[in-house]
């Protein structure tokens, strides 16, 4: 209840003014840009360096690898990752990090809808020699996008909170390794190409940003209520 008074605060401040106009403006350029890409030769390059990195990942499928990247692939699934969510929010709520939880429900639901705008709004077909064909369009990778959102705010949850440098240094590598390895795995399976993945990693980025900025603002916002009394 505490942040969602603080959210409607949040709301209202100029400075979320400020990165709404910010996240419209990536929105239009974005636009804009792949209009600019698909009138000029960049746009063939792109479709050319795509191919060619699928095509030399096929030379080495097999179906032992090809199983071992499903199982790591499915990390990234989307009711996987909401299982996890839900777990997660049980271990915050008894250990009493409960300023974690919306943070972690808005980048999770907001990426995914932003995934699910730009599938529709670029209308890109997945690789014709995939192992499985999805459901939905190929741009972006919402595997790439949901792994970077989760385990990257799963890892920035450790890193504040564990103390030694050592284990701070573990973790940081352990939650990159899990999330390029599921990006990688997209592209092993051939249900993805490499812009697909690349672009799904930057759009995690950006979400994974906002929602790390949001904790932020509430911890900060909370500890200065506390002193004020």
């Amino acid at each position: 209840m505490d942040f969602l008074i603080f959210l409607k605060k949040y709301f209202n401040k100029t400075y979320f003014s400020l990165f709404s106009i910010f996240f419209v403006s990536c929105v239009l350029i974005v636009f804009y840009l792949d209009k600019i890409i698909k009138n000029t030769g960049v746009y063939n390059s792109i479709e050319f360096f795509d191919i060619k990195i699928n095509n030399f990942l096929l030379l080495f499928r097999t179906p032992e690898l090809t199983k071992f990247f499903l199982f790591i692939t499915s990390f990234g699934d989307f009711f996987v990752i909401a299982i996890f969510v839900v777990i997660l929010i049980l271990i915050f709520w008894f250990k009493n990090w409960r300023s974690y939880i919306m943070p972690l429900i808005l980048a999770i639901v907001g990426s995914d809808f932003f995934v699910f705008l730009m599938k529709l709004f670029f209308h890109r077909q997945r690789p014709s020699f995939a192992v499985y064909q999805g459901t939905s369009f190929s741009f972006p990778s919402g595997h790439a996008v949901i792994s970077m959102v989760f385990y990257g705010f799963l890892t920035y949850v450790f890193l504040k909170n564990i103390k030694k440098i050592y284990y701070k240094i573990s973790i940081f590598f352990v939650g990159l390794f899990i999330i390029l390895i599921v990006g990688f795995s997209r592209l092993y399976l051939g249900v993805h190409y490499f812009s697909d993945v690349f672009v799904g990693y930057f759009i995690g980025i950006l979400w994974l940003i906002f929602s790390i900025s949001l904790l932020n603002a509430y911890i900060i916002e909370s500890k200065n209520k506390k002193n004020s009394i």
